[in-house]
């Protein structure tokens, strides 16, 4: 039940930020491999290990690989938007998770066990999340509220 819920969880927070993130594709690829992860703690959830290990594994490999790969791509995204600002922390999230599941992937545990070597791959998603949120809160609490909204005929004013 709690992996299904933090899919959820993650799932709408993805949807509820969808705007405040920015713009441009390194954003919106990271958004929906962020989501396809979510679905993949979903899966997860409804297929626990002791039940269903081959559907759980491949809900794991959503999370995996998705979700990893959407903290990556999150690092290419454009300075100015809010992914664009934590880029260091996706970067380096993006690379634990990655490199957690080529380990579990080839089963080496490095002393923490199989369990403690998914949860390496699968923790910085979770992480990561906190820190593109905490981002994005700081990006809202800098942005001046009199400034103008960009128009398309540029800074303020009217589009006529």
């Amino acid at each position: 039940m709690r992996r299904r819920s933090t899919g959820v969880l993650l799932a709408l927070g993805v949807v509820l930020t969808w705007s405040v993130l920015g713009r441009g594709v390194a954003v919106r690829a990271a958004q929906l491999l962020t989501l396809a992860g979510a679905g993949g703690y979903v899966l997860a959830g409804a297929y626990p290990a002791d039940v269903d290990e081959n559907r759980h594994f491949l809900a794991a490999l959503l999370i995996f690989v998705l979700g990893n790969l959407g903290m990556l791509l999150a690092a290419l995204a454009r300075r100015s938007t809010v992914l664009g600002a934590v880029r260091w922390w996706s970067l380096g999230l993006g690379l634990t998770g990655t490199a957690g599941t080529v380990l579990f992937l080839a089963r080496v545990d490095l002393g923490f066990g199989g369990g403690g070597m998914e949860r390496v791959a699968v923790s910085p998603l979770l992480a990561w999340t906190v820190g593109v949120a905490l981002g994005a809160l700081a990006a809202r609490r800098h942005r001046p509220e009199s400034a103008p909204p960009v128009t398309s005929a540029g800074r303020g004013g009217s589009t006529r």
